[in-house]
C-alpha cells in the first residue's frame, strides 16, 4: 500500500482545494493595495494542516525548506531581470512575502495531494514544465508580478526551471519524510507436522 493509498480521499482532495485558495488569495492579494492578505489566508490553512498532520514538526520544516528554496529562486529569477514584483515591502526584484507563503501552500501538496508523483519522475518534470510557467503566467496576467520580454524566452526558461524542479524537491521529499517501510514478512520455517513433538 502505498502513501498515496494511506492518505483518505477527502484529505487529499482538502489540500488540492486549500492550495487553490492561498493561490487566489496571495495573487489577487499581490495585485492590488492587500499584499498582505494572501500570507493571512495561507498561514490560517496552514495550520489546519499541521494540526491535523501524524507529525507537524517535521511537516513545518518541510513547509518552510520548500518556501525558502523558493523565495531563493524567485530573488535569483528576479536579480537577473526574469522575474519584477510591486516594491511593497522588499525591493522589486526580491521575492515578496505572498509569494513566499504561495510557496510554502505548495509545498504542503508534495507529502500529501501529489505525493503519487514522486515515483514517476518523468511526469513531475512534464507537469513541472507545463504548470510551473502556467502559474506564473496567469500571476502576469492577474497584474501580480511582471514577466520580461521576450515573453516567450522567459516562459522557456521556466519551464526549464521547473520541469528539473518538482522532480528535485520530490527526491529531497523522500529524504525529508519518507515513507514508512512495509512491514516484512516473517521468514521463520514452518515445521512439519511429522517434526513436531508430541
Amino acid at each position: 500500500m502505498t502513501f498515496r493509498d494511506r492518505q483518505p480521499t477527502s484529505s487529499r482532495a482538502f489540500n488540492l482545494i486549500a492550495f487553490q485558495i492561498g493561490w487566489l488569495a496571495c495573487v489577487l492579494g499581490a495585485s492590488s493595495a492587500y499584499s498582505m492578505a494572501g500570507p493571512v489566508v495561507v498561514a490560517v490553512l496552514l495550520a489546519g494542516q499541521l494540526r491535523a498532520a501524524p507529525d507537524p514538526p517535521t511537516l513545518a520544516r518541510w513547509l518552510l525548506l520548500v518556501g525558502a528554496l523558493g523565495a531563493a529562486i524567485d530573488t535569483g529569477l528576479g536579480l537577473v531581470g526574469l522575474l519584477s514584483f510591486r516594491p511593497d515591502f522588499t525591493p522589486s526584484w526580491a521575492c515578496p512575502p505572498w509569494l513566499f507563503f504561495l510557496w510554502m501552500i505548495f509545498g504542503s501538496t508534495l507529502p500529501n495531494a501529489l505525493r503519487w508523483l514522486a515515483a514517476t519522475p518523468t511526469l513531475a518534470a512534464v507537469l513541472g514544465a507545463t504548470a510551473g510557467p502556467l502559474s506564473y503566467f496567469a500571476g502576469r496576467e492577474m497584474d501580480a508580478l511582471t514577466l520580461a520580454e521576450p515573453l516567450s524566452t522567459t516562459l522557456l526558461v521556466l519551464a526549464v526551471l521547473w520541469g528539473l524542479l518538482l522532480p528535485t524537491l520530490f527526491g529531497l521529499l523522500r529524504v525529508f519524510m519518507p515513507e514508512p517501510a512495509a512491514p516484512a514478512h516473517s521468514t521463520t520455517p514452518h515445521l512439519d507436522r511429522r517434526q513436531q513433538a508430541p
